[in-house]
């Protein structure tokens, strides 16, 4: 019982019975004023321990205060019947602490099958606490394993049954994993094909898929290569206790027609056409051709020409696509040969030739894929060899058209001609002496020799003293020794000819002398 301080009145006493609170701010506590003396009955004043009036009781034997923990002072005055004495009383209620709920587990995200671990934790009250769940568990350490998402309330009690606030915390449950894949995948026998989901969600996110049979991997394709149809399983994993689930593919292997690839030919001399085609039992396939030579096309599988303009041996490439989607390719290693045709050429000597010495050399220069020379000179006379000699006419100078044609192993061939020139000298020759006496022998003057033009042509002879006595212009006319109807006689005479080069065309002017005798 608490101490009471009470003024001395006459005939008034006054005591308290205190009762304190059992939980906080449960307003349970009282303090009891029971008073005695001859001046009731009495009025009661309550105030708080801030002067606050609490309440008021008149004309009554005691009074009863009930309240929150605290400080608190009535004044007790007599009423009617007395001389209007007064006594003032201090108590005060004692309020146990409140109980606190302090904290709660934040570890709420949990996978299906998982388990979520709550700790609450509190303060204040009396004795000892105990904690409380609302769905019936009593430990400070509470395990829940909800499918879905669920919330949790906890509060604590002491050991006089009092009771603290109420913390709420949400439990919350990854969806289950969820695997959506194809019903089915159409392929080609023989190609990489990639299989993938068409969705994967749920559980923590850190997947994993399983192919097959094959160890769980992050990737979440897979590829296959597949002469047949078959079906393909796949699991979806996460990082937690989530059911895995499983799907399967359908995976549909088409078959395609047997790729077949022909060439009208395969072996030829550059430049080289070639007709290639493609079997096609679908009668809608569409081909990409690669003729190994840097030319690529896309066309028809029949029927596509291609001319090789270099020599070599290729390789010849094609890639089907067939109306069912699938494609198909081949390669032909070596399959096309383009042989060299050798470069007519050659050279000769001497340049120019001339009548002369009309023997000229030739030489081919045709390279090392010529087998074969098959040479021509101007009709004239035909040669065969890589080096052969040939002499031209010399009673005059020409241009003769030289052919060579040369052919290498296949027997493709190619032809040069050449001009070659056999240069005229002009040469002329006069007697010194002439004997026009009726022999037969030697009877008439002429002018013999080379490349002299008879369209320009002038021979005179004169006597010593310097008459003309002969002149013509005919090449093929001579002097026979006579002069005005008579034979001269015998004596030098002299003679000048004038004469041009046929074959360069350049004028000459010749002197001489002849004698005649008989």
């Amino acid at each position: 019982m608490d101490s009471v301080f009470v003024n001395e009145l006459t005939h008034l006493e006054n005591d308290s019975v205190l009762t304190d609170e059992v939980c906080h701010g449960d307003g349970t506590g009282s303090i009891e004023v029971i008073t005695t003396g001859n001046g009731g009955p009495w009025n009661y004043t309550w105030t708080d321990g801030g002067g606050g009036l609490v309440q008021t009781t008149n004309g009554a034997y005691g009074d009863t205060f009930s309240g929150s923990g605290g400080l608190y002072s009535v004044v007790i005055t007599e009423g009617v019947n007395g001389n209007g004495c007064s006594d003032t009383l201090e108590a005060s209620i004692v309020e146990p602490s409140a109980i606190e709920m302090l904290t709660m587990s934040d570890d709420t995200t949990i996978c299906r099958n998982g388990i979520a671990i709550l700790e609450a934790s509190a303060a204040g009250g009396s004795g000892t606490l105990a904690a409380h769940w609302n769905d019936g568990y009593d430990d400070w350490v509470h395990a829940v394993a909800p499918l879905s998402a669920s919330s949790y309330f906890a509060w604590a009690t002491d050991s006089l049954g009092c009771f603290s606030d109420t913390l709420a915390v949400e439990v919350s449950v990854n969806y289950p994993l969820v695997l959506i894949v194809p019903d089915t995948v159409v392929t080609c026998p023989g190609v990489d094909t990639q299989l993938l989901p068409d969705t994967s969600y749920g559980g923590d996110g850190n997947y994993a898929w399983a192919w097959a049979g094959e160890p769980f991997g992050s990737e979440p394709g897979f590829i296959v290569n597949l002469q047949d149809s078959a079906t393909i399983y796949v699991t979806l994993t996460d990082g937690c206790e989530t059911t895995d689930v499983t799907r399967t593919i359908r995976v549909s292997v088409k078959p395609i027609p047997e790729l077949v690839l022909t060439a009208d030919t395969v072996l030829g001399c550059d430049p080289f056409a070639v007709i290639f085609s493609v079997q096609d039992t679908t009668d809608a396939a569409t081909v990409d051709w690669d003729f190994g030579d840097g030319i690529v096309i896309p066309g028809p599988p029949e029927s596509v020409g291609h001319t090789y303009p270099d020599p070599g041996i290729f390789d010849v490439t094609v890639t089907a696509h067939w109306p069912n989607g699938c494609d198909d390719d081949t390669t032909v290693a070596d399959m096309i040969t383009v042989a060299a045709v050798p470069d007519a050429q050659f050279t000769y000597n001497p340049v120019p030739a001339s009548t002369l010495d009309p023997t000229v050399e030739f030489d081919e220069q045709a390279g090392p894929f010529a087998v074969s020379w098959i040479w021509d000179f101007a009709d004239l006379d035909t040669a065969h060899g890589p080096e052969v000699e040939y002499s031209f006419p010399d009673i005059f100078g020409d241009l003769y058209p030289v052919q060579l044609v040369v052919a290498n192993y296949l027997g493709c061939t190619d032809t040069v001609v050449r001009l070659i020139e056999v240069m005229d000298e002009f040469l002329v020759f006069i007697p010194t002496a002439f004997t026009p006496n009726g022999d037969g022998i030697n009877e008439v003057l002429f002018v013999q020799g080379d490349d002299i033009d008879t369209k320009d042509f002038l021979l005179l002879v004169f006597d010593r003293w310097g008459e003309k006595i002969f002149e013509t212009t005919d090449r093929g006319e001579g002097w026979d020794g006579v002069f005005g109807g008579s034979p001269v006689a015998d004596g030098v005479y002299n003679w000048k000819l004038n004469a041009r080069s046929f074959y360069t065309g350049r004028p000459h002017e010749l002197r001489g002398h002849v004698m005649v005798t008989r």
